[in-house]
C-alpha cells in the first residue's frame, strides 16, 4: 500500500486485527545506523547502506558507510529519547519533504555489526567498557572512530 486512502480502506473493510499489521510505505533510500550509546548524547555510530548481502532478508556481508551530516544530532536525540543504552541499530528514510523517518529500532546487536569492523569501528569494545561502568570509554564520533579502550 502506498497511500493513506489505501490504508483507511483496509481498516474500514475490517481486515485489521491481531494477526494483521499495516504500515505506511515511505519512498526513498533506506539507511541504517549502527552504534553504541552511553546516553547523554554520547554516541559512537556509523551510517551505512548494504553493499553486499547473501540473501534478501539476511544481514549485510559488506557495508557502504557514508556521511549523512544532517542526521548527526537526530541519532543521539533518538536513542536518548528512547532511553537506549548500549548497542543499537536504527533504520530510517528521508521522505519527500526532507524529514527523517525512523522505521526500525533494534536495541541490540545487529546482524551486520561484524561487517563494520574493517572500518575501524570497535562497537564491542565500547559496549564492554559501558558494561564495566566506564561510559567515558565510548568514543563519541560520527562516523565512529576506533575506540581507545
Amino acid at each position: 500500500m502506498e497511500t493513506r486512502e489505501e490504508l483507511e480502506a483496509l481498516f474500514a473493510s475490517g481486515r485489521h486485527g491481531p494477526d494483521t499489521f499495516f504500515e505506511r510505505f515511505v519512498p526513498g533510500r533506506s539507511v541504517s545506523v549502527g552504534g553504541v550509546t552511553a546516553g547523554g548524547g554520547r554516541v559512537a555510530a556509523m551510517v551505512y547502506d548494504y553493499a553486499a548481502q547473501r540473501s534478501t532478508y539476511g544481514p549485510a556481508t559488506a557495508l557502504a558507510p557514508f556521511d549523512d551530516e544532517p542526521m548527526v544530532p537526530l541519532i543521539a536525540a533518538t536513542v536518548d529519547t528512547l532511553g537506549l543504552r548500549g548497542l543499537f541499530n536504527l533504520g530510517y528514510r528521508h521522505d519527500e519533504a526532507g524529514r527523517f523517518l525512523v522505521h526500525d529500532v533494534n536495541p541490540r546487536v545487529w546482524g551486520s555489526v561484524a561487517a563494520s569492523l574493517p572500518f575501524g569501528n570497535s562497537f564491542f569494545a565500547s559496549y564492554a567498557a559501558l558494561l564495566q561502568g566506564r561510559p567515558d570509554a565510548v568514543v563519541a564520533g560520527y562516523p565512529a572512530q576506533p575506540d581507545a579502550v
